[in-house]
């Protein structure tokens, strides 16, 4: 039996059952603790809890980079960055590019992702794309877009909604992954 010490949710997974993770256990003494024997017990242990936010931060920009590839964009680069800021994902699609937010939100109390893009990350978007397209893109024609990706996960991460807005402020377009892809499990969850 697989034993996950996951860090989504705050909680050990022993098959399709969630039990409390009690964090002053060590990796020797859970199984014990859990009623396993620690023969045929495999414990893989999550990040710390400081680390939540930018876990599942990066968890989203995984689900987005891969949805965005399976709807027909070609990724260029993640995490670009230069001294205005970072772009999560920078993708091509015929002869447009696009400078890619990605914002993850877990839930569905509090504000949504869409609300979590502030006119100062906006700002930053544009200086990062213009100083990418100095240094990188020598054809000034290229057509440019700020883009967005919207993100919900469930308690167990498990991606919800995932949207796609080729500029900012324009429609919105529903993309969709295949359940149980492997990689698009989250972290310190195993199948």
């Amino acid at each position: 039996m697989a034993v996950t010490v996951s860090l989504f949710p705050n909680s050990v997974r022993t098959g399709k059952r969630f039990l409390p993770y009690v964090s002053h256990l060590n990796r020797e003494r859970l199984p014990a603790a859990l009623g396993l024997c620690e023969g045929n017990a495999k414990i893989i242990i999550g990040h710390s809890m400081s680390r939540t936010k930018a876990s599942l931060g990066r968890y989203g920009e995984e689900i987005a980079a891969q949805a965005l590839i399976r709807n027909g964009l070609t990724l260029i680069a993640r995490n670009w960055r230069c001294t205005y800021g970072e772009v999560d994902l920078i993708a091509r699609s015929g002869g447009d590019l696009y400078f890619i937010e990605v914002r993850t939100r877990r839930g569905s109390t509090g504000p949504t992702p869409e609300q979590s893009l502030t006119w100062r990350k906006r700002l930053h978007m544009g200086n990062v794309a213009r100083a990418y397209l100095g240094e990188h893109i020598d054809d000034a024609v290229h057509t440019w877009h700020l883009s967005f990706v919207a993100i919900t996960v469930d308690a167990y991460n498990q991606p919800g909604r995932i949207t796609f807005y080729r500029d900012l402020d324009g429609p919105p377009e529903e993309l969709v992954l295949r359940t149980g892809d492997p990689q698009m499990m989250p972290p310190g969850i195993t199948s």
